[in-house]
This record gives structure tokens, sequence and C-alpha cells, in this order.
């Protein structure tokens, strides 16, 4: 789960740091584009197997938090299929519901 978690900063990180400048550096666009879409997939994944550790120990305490995260998911999905593609709506969806949720199994874990 950490490498997932890693790999994925790692590829937003790099994904800042590479310009998107598609007709002046189209390989270095297409990377951008490439791990900015992959980062958040990689951080559900490594979520997804924390909250399965978690349940495993504990299922009916992180019930709510598998529904939160997949309603998450839902609307994100939504918001991208409705456009057709990655919008301002749809990050600020993204890092608002994931840091709302983040801070609920916070809450959760303390108390845990």
């Amino acid at each position: 789960m950490k490498t997932i978690i890693y790999t994925a900063a790692g590829f937003l990180l790099t994904a800042v740091m590479l310009p998107y400048m598609p007709e002046k550096y189209p390989f270095k666009s297409q990377l951008h584009v490439m791990l900015a879409f992959f980062s958040p997939i990689l951080l559900v994944s490594g979520i997804v197997g924390f909250l399965r550790f978690l349940s495993n120990k504990d299922r009916p305490r992180f019930r709510r938090a598998w529904g939160i995260m997949w309603l998450l998911a839902a609307g994100a999905c939504l918001f991208f299929v409705r456009a057709g593609f990655i919008t301002s709506l749809l990050e600020l969806f993204t890092v608002i519901g994931l840091c709302a949720y983040l801070r609920y199994m916070e809450r959760l874990l303390v108390r845990y």
C-alpha cells in the first residue's frame, strides 16, 4: 500500500513539474497528462487497500467509510462523463471531497 501511495505522489509531483505546452513539448505534455491521470487512480487504489486492511479487523465500523468513498468515486465519474473531459469543477470536487474524506477517516481512526 505504501508503495502505491508513494508512486501516486511521485506521479503527481512529476506531472506538476512537467510543462503542458503541446505545441512546443508534445512528449512532455503527453507525459504530463498521463501522470496526472494515473496519480489519483493510484491514490484511490492505496486508500482502498488501506480500507480493506481496516475492514478486515472491524467491518461494521468502516462500512460508512466505504459508502462515502464509493459516493465520491461515482460523483467524480459522473462529472467526467457529463463533461467528456477533465474540468476545473471535477478537480475541485475531487480535491475537496478527498480532503473531507481523509478528515473523516482521521476522526474515525482516532476513535479506533
